[in-house]
């Protein structure tokens, strides 16, 4: 009865597996929700990182295409600043050109003045040939019919001319007749009638002006015939042997004066038609010029802000990468820990469910040897030496 007390109480000390198993799968169960928390966690910080890489290539791609396009805008600056000096220099060589205009036209003036002086010098002087040069080899050679024939022409021409001339004077005299009378007749006049006869007297002083203007010409035109005249009549008179009806003047000749100054001033004439063409014509390649180089500076200027706001927004974005970065190094400083302990209970975990079984095992065991041990005693128990 002793031992058989004895084998309940050891039966009774035998240590049940069962609530450890329940215990270690409850824990196991409650590790594999933790750990598929944390998995999610590392998905997560898989695809931050995937972005992270992905915005860094799209930060290194825009960086690219920005220093390229600052790189051509400092190609097309150079190009604009180059495009600016031309235009200086342009600007320059048509103030050039614009004082040699100015000179050619002092120059122009000048022979213009020498020229009238000296025929004002040479109009009262009757032994004074204005006649432009002719060409005396030609006359020379020339039939003596054709010559006197053209002789002759000349004189009808000449007196023609006179006749006009003298009448123009008569005109001019009649004109200065009629402003002295309008003039003696402003003196005696009211003031109501003066103004009519201001005005009256402006117009006819201009008539006059412009009447006397015309006959500076045409006396210059006279004289040059006159002289000319005087050059056949001498040739024709030397061809027939005749005295020169022009000898005894005894004048000179200023043809080839007044066809030097004619011809110096023709010429210049031509050079300064010349010079003013290349001045509008520069002047036209200097406005297109300006107004390229304004539309590529203000074009420059707009690419210039745009390229500014570029490179701030590079700028920000590339603080925005760092942000990133140091979140995804932050969560993964404070992820690994955490599975570093999970993996660590899992493992202990595992040791705890072998040894669960181990202990399982063993109380099987034990319970079968008891049993074992208890069926020999009640055998005993059931011998005649023991029922009594």
């Amino acid at each position: 009865q002793q031992i058989s007390e004895l084998l309940q109480q050891m039966e009774r000390c035998i240590v049940s597996a069962e609530g450890f198993q329940e215990n270690t799968q409850q824990a196991s169960e409650l590790l594999v929700q933790h750990q598929a928390i944390v998995s999610g966690h590392w998905q997560n910080l898989e695809q931050q990182r995937s972005q992270v890489d992905q915005l860094q290539g799209e930060v290194d791609q825009q960086s690219q295409d920005l220093a390229r396009q600052w790189q051509e805008w400092r190609e097309q600056q150079r190009a604009l600043e180059q495009a600016k000096s031309e235009l200086k220099l342009q600007q320059s060589t048509l103030q050039m050109k614009e004082e040699y205009a100015r000179l050619l036209g002092i120059q122009i003036q000048r022979y213009g003045e020498v020229h009238q002086t000296l025929y004002s010098m040479a109009e009262g002087l009757e032994s004074v040939n204005v006649a432009s040069h002719i060409d005396l080899e030609a006359l020379e050679k020339m039939p003596i019919d054709a010559l006197q024939a053209l002789t002759h022409e000349l004189q009808s021409d000449l007196e023609k001319s006179s006749q006009f001339v003298r009448g123009q004077e008569e005109e001019l005299d009649f004109k200065q007749q009629e402003l002295d009378a309008l003039a003696a007749k402003l003196a005696q006049v009211n003031e109501f009638d003066r103004m009519t006869l201001e005005a009256e007297l402006t117009d006819e002083r201009d008539a006059y002006q412009f009447l006397e203007d015309t006959l500076v010409g045409q006396r210059r035109n006279l004289k040059e015939k006159e002289g000319l005249l005087k050059q056949h009549g001498s040739i024709l008179a030397k061809r027939q042997g005749k005295p020169d009806p022009y000898a005894q003047e005894g004048g000179m000749n200023l043809g080839p004066v007044f066809s030097q100054l004619d011809g110096f001033r023709h010429q210049q004439s031509e050079e300064l038609q010349r010079v003013e063409a290349q001045i509008a014509q520069t002047r036209n390649t200097i406005d297109q010029s300006k107004s390229m180089v304004n539309q590529q500076t203000q074009e420059l200027d707009n690419r210039r802000k745009d390229l500014d706001q570029q490179e701030h927004n590079l700028q920000t974005r590339r603080l925005h990468l760092g942000e990133l970065r140091g979140r995804v190094a932050l969560y993964q400083e404070m992820l690994q820990p955490l599975q570093d302990n999970l993996s660590g209970l899992q493992q202990r975990l595992e040791g705890m469910t072998g040894q669960v079984s181990q202990l399982q095992q063993s109380g099987s065991e034990q319970r079968q040897a008891l049993a074992q041990v208890q069926e020999i005693l009640v055998g005993l128990a059931q011998q005649p030496q023991f029922v009594a």
